[in-house]
């Protein structure tokens, strides 16, 4: 996407790889995941499920998450210079054994 920097793509990739194992893990179909999100088209959840993530915002993936019952923090602080330039954290365990029983 124009004048995207890699650090977004990559927070975008991987909200949209968390929105793409959770529709796998609970087995959702497009049908299934269009009336849980609502606003999302057929071709959006074709694209996410398909890895085809150019397309697709970080906006749209945090709505699905959201509409698929998932809360999502972001926080933000001054990074450590003396680690690497980019840091992100991660779901702990988001389709770990902690959090299975969210995914039925």
């Amino acid at each position: 996407m124009r004048g995207e920097i890699p650090s977004a793509l990559i927070v975008r990739d991987m909200l949209c790889e968390f929105v793409r194992r959770i529709i796998t893990e609970r087995k959702l179909t497009e049908k299934d995941v269009k009336k849980i999100v609502g606003f999302a088209t057929l071709p959006e959840i074709r694209k996410i499920m398909d890895g085809d993530w150019e397309k697709i915002n970080s906006d749209v993936a945090l709505h699905f998450l959201a509409f698929l019952g998932w809360r999502v923090e972001v926080y933000i602080r001054p990074r450590d210079k003396e680690k690497e330039d980019l840091q992100f954290v991660t779901a702990g365990g988001l389709l770990g054994p902690e959090r299975e029983e969210d995914l039925k």
